[in-house]
């Protein structure tokens, strides 16, 4: 690996200066390079930690169920985009996102990677609350599928939310509110 300060440096909260700055002769080392000479074990423990990190981000970013999550939260951005261009009025159906590219490119963004059927547009039609405290708890659209007894769904102010199914549940029934 090409830069230790930029992998290790992080542990030792950055390259720390020199303790004797004044006088003929500075180290041009910095203090990581001079960790790393007495103790390699620690620089081979911090770039194994480093790669490790990068497989996992990167299962992550794989994974369905987040992919999911990111796709309501677009879809939440998209819609909340469609009411501030109209009054805060919501669209009644999510195809005029697509219609003409403005907000989301094409159908598949209105639906779930888990199932690949249409998300529940809960909000069609409707006005954004007036105050903005309550778009939290004010569902837009949401995954009908069920995961380990949850719903991701998406809220008015673009967040993406796991709700037990007995809270979800209720929130459907008070009208998404």
């Amino acid at each position: 690996l090409v830069d230790p300060d930029g992998i290790i440096g992080a542990y030792l909260k950055g390259p720390l200066p020199p303790k004797n700055a004044s006088g003929p002769r500075v180290s041009t080392h910095t203090e990581v390079e001079r960790v790393m000479a007495k103790h390699p074990e620690v620089f081979k423990a911090a770039a194994a930690n480093d790669q490790a990190m990068s497989v996992l981000m990167e299962a992550g970013r794989n994974d369905p169920w987040r992919r999911n999550m990111e796709r309501l939260m677009q879809l939440g951005t998209a819609v909340y985009g469609y009411a501030s261009d109209h009054n805060q009025a919501l669209p009644e159906r999510l195809e005029v996102l697509y219609k003409d590219g403005k907000y989301l490119k094409d159908a598949s963004e209105t639906q779930s990677v888990l199932t690949g059927k249409p998300y529940v547009y809960a909000a069609a039609g409707q006005k954004l609350p007036e105050k903005s405290d309550s778009w939290d708890s004010f569902i837009l659209a949401y995954d009908d599928t069920a995961q380990d007894g949850s719903y991701q769904c998406v809220t008015a102010d673009g967040g993406g939310q796991v709700l037990r199914e007995d809270v979800f549940k209720e929130w459907l029934r008070k009208g998404g509110k």
